[in-house]
């Protein structure tokens, strides 16, 4: 049967373009997440026929390829990434961000930019309890997990999380405060405190009451120690722990959780915080 030239035409597009798409399936496979393609214009085109053609190369690079980085494989796990983790940035940064666990997802669309790669998930046996967290220590502020700064202005943000779950900050420890926040609520002893590093540290348990450290950054255990100690004002007579005394430690990392009357008090301190720069 001899079949239109339409037709014709059509079936020997779709036959280059498949050829064409199976040579690059690597390179189109880094560029796909989340179920959106952002394939090269030059494959896919701008038609109805290249909206087809696009979920065609989803779907292929799916069955034939394997897992796609960008979909799922981009994560890496608290236990992972702890053994594996490298060193702290090497100086402070203007900006950083934090994760606010009970709007995450764990789409991975955080992860997947990162480039430093200091952003990790916390797995839950519950898929839908499971959430990423973001190393404070690592982070170097370069806002790509939060919004593309090339395509935002003071009128329009493009928006990286789809949950609005993550935070950026301005780093306490790029330019300290004369007087912290958290100075008039202390009544310990201890002298010469870090107050930058403990009003990083603090927001994160403020939002997610819980925080995770390497194991080997001693120096940062010690801001934690200082929250354990009774020495937090909770009020004119009584002195509370921010942080639980108790701990979980796991493989190369340290879990630490904010008491309940921590929590209560770090919702004062951080009431009106004007480091947050969006949110």
């Amino acid at each position: 049967m001899i079949l239109p030239k339409f037709v014709q035409l059509c079936a020997c597009c779709v036959g280059n373009r498949w050829s064409l798409a199976s040579q690059r399936q690597e390179s189109l496979s880094e560029k796909v997440h989340f179920g959106r393609s952002t394939l090269p214009s030059a494959v896919c085109g701008g038609s109805i026929f290249g909206l087809v053609f696009r979920v065609g190369c989803v779907i292929r690079l799916v069955s034939d390829a394997g897992p796609l980085k960008g979909v799922g494989s981009m994560t890496i796990s608290m236990t992972d990434y702890f053994r594996d983790r490298k060193s702290d940035r090497k100086k402070e940064t203007r900006y950083i961000n934090v994760i606010n666990k009970d709007n995450c997802t764990s789409c991975n669309s955080c992860a997947n930019v990162c480039p430093v790669d200091c952003i990790y998930e916390v797995v839950s046996p519950v898929p839908s309890e499971s959430y990423h967290q973001i190393d404070t220590s690592r982070c170097i502020g370069c806002q790509m997990c939060y919004r593309s700064p090339n395509d935002s202005s003071e009128f329009y943000q493009l928006t990286i999380c789809p949950w609005n779950a993550i935070d950026m900050l301005h780093n306490p420890n790029s330019k300290p405060d004369d007087v912290s926040v958290l100075l008039p609520y202390y009544r310990g002893a201890s002298t010469d405190l870090p107050w930058p590093k403990l009003e990083e540290y603090g927001y994160q348990l403020f939002l997610d009451g819980e925080v995770f450290l390497p194991a080997s950054e001693k120096s940062l255990h010690r801001v934690f120690q200082l929250f354990q100690e009774q020495s937090w004002m909770y009020s004119e007579e009584d002195n509370v722990q921010i942080v639980q005394t108790e701990v979980e430690e796991g493989s190369g990392y340290v879990r630490y959780r904010a008491t309940e009357e921590g929590r209560e008090l770090l919702d004062c301190m951080y009431q009106g915080w004007k480091r947050i720069f969006m949110d």
